[in-house]
C-alpha cells in the first residue's frame, strides 16, 4: 500500500495501532518490527517511525478468560 508513495520524499511515519489484535498481544513487537523494516526498505533510509497504541477501553480483567470460547 505504500508503493505509490515511494517517488515522494517521506520524512517519517506515524502509525496508530488500534485494539484489533488485543487477543494476541505477544505478537505486537514482532509485527511492529516487520512493519518498520518493510516500510523503510523502499526509501533506503532510516525513516523516523513513531507509533501510538490505543489504550484499553474495557474494564480491567479480574479473572482468567478461556479465549477458546466465544462470548
Amino acid at each position: 500500500m505504500v508503493q505509490g508513495l515511494v517517488p515522494y520524499t517521506v520524512r517519517g511515519i506515524l502509525w496508530f495501532q488500534a485494539d484489533g489484535n488485543n487477543g494476541h498481544p505477544g505478537e505486537s513487537p514482532e509485527m511492529i518490527r516487520a512493519l518498520i523494516t518493510t516500510w523503510r526498505e523502499p526509501w533506503r533510509a532510516e525513516l523516523q517511525f513513531s507509533y501510538v497504541e490505543m489504550n484499553n477501553m474495557k474494564e480491567r480483567q479480574r479473572a482468567p478468560v478461556d479465549r477458546r470460547r466465544s462470548v
